[in-house]
């Protein structure tokens, strides 16, 4: 009985270094291709001058061709209004030396919130990355105050 018992205990041993040991692990997880750690939220509030720090990170499984992000003062406030974010925050072109490519980039900066924008006011932010023929976009916005 007590050698039954044993063998039992060292077949479950065995089970569980074989299943933990099967277990891939990674110091990377990917989440999402844009990650935007600042601002912390999608939707924000700010006071008219103020400056605005922007961290964002990119990751995909495939080399970045460019990554850009946009910005569009909205003074129309009107909800059938095309967004075209015309000004440039940043644009970085990712793939113009083949040697260096790369599945990950990290843009950090800020924006200053013009001081002549009047109260509800929105600052429209969009974020573009093409990694080969994949292309991702995320958006966020900055209410004045």
């Amino acid at each position: 009985m007590e050698k039954k018992f044993l063998f039992a205990v060292a077949v479950a041993c065995s089970l569980v270094y074989l299943i933990s040991s099967c277990k891939k692990e990674t110091k990377d997880v990917i989440l999402e291709p844009i990650s935007i750690v600042k601002p912390d939220s999608l939707s924000n509030s700010s006071l008219a001058g103020k400056v605005i720090p922007v961290e964002i990170k990119f990751t995909t499984d495939r080399p970045i061709n460019f990554v850009t992000g946009k910005y569009e003062i909205d003074t129309t406030q009107s909800a059938s209004h095309v967004y075209t974010y015309p000004d440039t925050l940043f644009a970085v072109q990712l793939d113009s030396d083949a040697t260096k490519l790369t599945n990950k980039y990290s843009y950090t900066g800020s924006y200053t919130i013009p001081d002549t924008l009047k109260p509800y006011t929105v600052v429209r932010f969009r974020i573009y990355m093409k990694a080969q023929l994949l292309t991702y976009q995320k958006e966020f916005k900055y209410f004045v105050r």
